[in-house]
This record gives C-alpha cells, sequence and structure tokens, in this order.
C-alpha cells in the first residue's frame, strides 16, 4: 500500500499518457474507420451473398496490436523504475520516466509477446497449463526492468516456482481485486452500452460507445496501479527469499 500512496500518481500518468490515450486514439480510429464496413458486411450476408472476410483489416489490427503492446511494456517499465525510485526517495520526472519506458520497452515487448503466445498455447491445449504458465510469468515485467543480465522469462518461473504457494496466495489476491474492480466496472459499462444499441444507430451509436469504452479504460487506470504495486512487492518478496533485496537494490539494479 505504501507503493500505491507513495507512487499513484506517477504510475497513473504514465498508463493515462502511455496506454490509456494511445488505446483510445488508435482503438476509436479504427473502428470508425471499420463501422461502414462493418455494416455492408452484415447487409450482404443477410442477401446471402457469400463473402470471405477481407482479410486486409487484419494487418491494421495486428499493427495496433503490436503499437498497443509496446507503448505498455514502455509504460510498465518506466512506471516500475519510477516507483522504485520513489522508493528511496528520489524524484524523477515525466520525461526522465517515458524516455527510460521506451528504452527498456523493447526488452520487454519482445519477452511479453513470447509469454502471451505461452499463456495462450496453455489455454488452448489445456486450461490449467494456461493458468499454470500465467502465475509463473506474472514476475517477467520487473525481471525484465531491473535484471539486464538474466532472460526475464526464465528468471519469473524460478521465482515464482522457488515458492509457488507464497507467490500462488498474492498473485490471487492481486487478480482478485482487479478482477472484483473490473467485473464491476465493465458491467456498469455494458448496460449502458446495451441501451444505447437499443435507442440508438448508425454513427450514434458507434460514437458513443468508443466514448463509454472511453471511460470505461480510464476508470480502469486505477486498479493498473495497484497491479504496478504489488507486482513489484511481490517480485522484491521473491528475490528476497534467496538474495538480500532492498528498494535501494532495485533502484540502483535499474539504473544499469
Amino acid at each position: 500500500m505504501e507503493i500505491f500512496q507513495r507512487s499513484w500518481r506517477s504510475i497513473g500518468v504514465l498508463m493515462l499518457l502511455g496506454v490509456f490515450i494511445p488505446s483510445v486514439i488508435l482503438g476509436s480510429t479504427y473502428s470508425l474507420s471499420t463501422a461502414p464496413m462493418t455494416t455492408t458486411w452484415s447487409s450482404d450476408w443477410s442477401n446471402g451473398d457469400w463473402q470471405y472476410p477481407d482479410f486486409g483489416t487484419a494487418i491494421p489490427s495486428l499493427l495496433i496490436a503490436l503499437v498497443l503492446g509496446y507503448l505498455t511494456a514502455s509504460a510498465w517499465s518506466g512506471a516500475l523504475w519510477v516507483a522504485a525510485k520513489e522508493s528511496v526517495g528520489q524524484r524523477v520526472s515525466l520525461g526522465e520516466a517515458f524516455s527510460y519506458g521506451f528504452r527498456r520497452g523493447v526488452r520487454l515487448w519482445g519477452w511479453g509477446i513470447l509469454a502471451y503466445l505461452t499463456v495462450l498455447v496453455g489455454l488452448v491445449a489445456c486450461i490449467l497449463p494456461g493458468i499454470y504458465f500465467l502465475v509463473c510469468l506474472s514476475l517477467l515485467a520487473p525481471a525484465a526492468t531491473f535484471e539486464r543480465r538474466v532472460n526475464p522469462y526464465g528468471r519469473s518461473f524460478t521465482l515464482v516456482n522457488r515458492n509457488f504457494g507464497g507467490a500462488l496466495g498474492r498473485l490471487i489476491l492481486l487478480w482478485l481485486v482487479v478482477a472484483v474492480f473490473s467485473c464491476i466496472v465493465h458491467l456498469i459499462g455494458g448496460f449502458i452500452i446495451a441501451g444505447i444499441s437499443v435507442g440508438l444507430n448508425g454513427p450514434a451509436e458507434v460514437i458513443l460507445t468508443i466514448l463509454i469504452q472511453a471511460i470505461i479504460s480510464l476508470v480502469m487506470i486505477v486498479p493498473v496501479v495497484w497491479l504496478v504495486g504489488m507486482i513489484l512487492v511481490t517480485y522484491a518478496w521473491a528475490r528476497s527469499r534467496t538474495e538480500p533485496i532492498s528498494a535501494q537494490t532495485l533502484a540502483t539494479q535499474g539504473d544499469q
């Protein structure tokens, strides 16, 4: 909770500018550009005109996902570094945080794609392996940020499995808070969007839906700030099981 109280503003601004605003801009631009295409597709389908999907739309979707993935990784790297620096009384400007995040984000972005594919394959093959991989890779972000000379993918597995029960308990509590908050926010937003879809159609429906989704994303910054802080605390706890670790250690390693 100390990290949340001390660094929530810095982390929140990083997530707002690095993740939320780009997501809204890119997502809304893509939604507006494909809305007419979606309408035409539905009309053709209802008339019995069998057409294959326009795979040209998949390429922009993939590019947007990759860009947002990099921005998210950069924001996470910057947020973790800021939290570590502020925990030892060192103030970091927003420009320094973004500069750090953009440099270190590439590493986390690459390993994050591999982690995402690992969890996805585990969920497809059988749900339990996917959940196991998700737990074991939960410390990937701080490992990639603070331990430059090790493989963060394997390091996350090692840290979690070294005391799996304790790590699992902490991570379950962490994700439970995020899940409950997210469910409440998205449930309220879903009811509002459903009401909009019933009462409106056409461009007005699309614009209002995008607006509600933007508000939902903005509110969801709150649990993300909590998530960043608790992941950092869990990472420090896991490392402390086998080596002396302190906030100063993390701040120093983050600068290396």
